[in-house]
């Protein structure tokens, strides 16, 4: 045993050694993932797409650009203890980093970038995957499960966010914008990773490039939209997503272009005229949806997202909503970004 990987808010990590090779152990969160199977043939299948493309485009060091499984003795992808806990195994990929903040814009540019080429990567999967989730991504959804919250008040904290609920409610019509333009085809549906943020790449520790995608458990159906939305609420905050001071979070435009520009780089040509073209609202529909996510769980006290402290996903929700509001100010400068990539 090496020592844990933190950063993590879902899985637990752990870096091993044996027998002179290092690998990445996981104790998977059964209460988020409760089809563990489903998320398994997922990734198989994905990684399995991705090394075949890497090995047709004879990427250098692809196998450093790939998870890889490693399966148990009995040939299955997980294995289960005694208390029920479900495990996996990685390869560790060496003289790798992971970030939890881009630091520059050329940070950014790399982390838009791979993610980019991911969704280019993936553009001719077609295989069938399981839905883990159900609804991850529908903002709508989540919408419906944020006022039964503030109706049932669990933990008796709706008094002190009078606000914060008023100012969501007021941007609830940007739960409506993807769902009729995916169901139309107007927007393809894609195998997507829905968990795009900087702390889901590897990047090379001498070069800063970034090399692989991690984290695949969230692959599903979905838009191409709903990664390049979280991309950019994941990077270009001036603050962490969990920063209690409103007055330092906002948007960091140079940081914005940088990501965009290596995102429509990374991507090329698979993307449509109206995925380009509607990125800035993906970024918003997106940051609602998680300042939603944050504030519904502050009001059911804190079931899903681990704290550190009173209130911490009060604090995220906070964070979340002023981004929001500073992206929806930004709308024109930064559209004009997008045209201009």
């Amino acid at each position: 045993m090496i020592g844990p990987i933190t950063g993590g808010l879902i899985h637990e990590t752990w870096r091993v050694e044996a027998g002179g090779t290092e690998w990445v152990l996981q104790r998977l969160n059964r209460s988020v993932f409760r089809d563990i199977d489903g998320v398994m043939r997922n990734t198989a299948a994905v990684v399995a797409h991705l090394e075949r493309r890497l090995m047709a485009s004879g990427a250098r060091d692809r196998h450093r650009r790939a998870l890889a499984l490693v399966p148990a003795t009995n040939g299955r992808l997980w294995v289960e203890d005694e208390e029920g806990g479900a495990w996996r195994c990685t390869s560790y990929i060496a003289g790798t980093i992971a970030l939890s903040r881009a630091s520059t814009p050329a940070v950014a540019r790399e982390a838009g970038r791979a993610f980019g080429l991911f969704t280019r990567l993936m553009h001719d999967f077609d295989e069938p995957l399981v839905v883990t989730l159900p609804g991850f991504h529908h903002t709508a959804t989540r919408v419906g499960t944020f006022e039964t919250a503030i109706a049932r008040d669990m933990a008796h904290r709706l008094a002190s966010v009078g606000a914060e609920v008023e100012i969501l409610r007021e941007f609830r019509p940007l739960a409506h914008v993807l769902p009729p333009l995916i169901a139309a085809g107007a927007i393809p549906s894609r195998a997507v990773h829905n968990d795009a943020k900087i702390a889901n790449l590897l990047f090379d520790a001498a070069t800063a490039e970034a090399l692989a995608v991690i984290d695949l458990d969230t692959m599903m159906p979905g838009s191409a939209l709903h990664d390049v939305g979280d991309l950019i609420r994941s990077t270009v905050g001036t603050a962490e997503e969990d920063e209690p001071e409103l007055f330092n979070m906002g948007v960091r435009p140079e940081y914005f272009a940088a990501l965009v520009e290596g995102w429509f780089a990374g991507a090329g040509d698979v993307l449509t005229p109206l995925e380009r073209e509607l990125t800035v609202t993906a970024a918003r529909i997106l940051t609602f949806e998680q300042a939603v996510r944050f504030l519904t769980d502050h009001l059911d006290g804190d079931r899903y997202y681990p704290i550190e402290r009173p209130d911490h996903n009060l604090d995220r929700a906070r964070a979340q909503i002023a981004l929001l509001l500073d992206l929806t100010d930004r709308m024109e400068e930064l559209e004009a970004i997008v045209a201009a990539s």
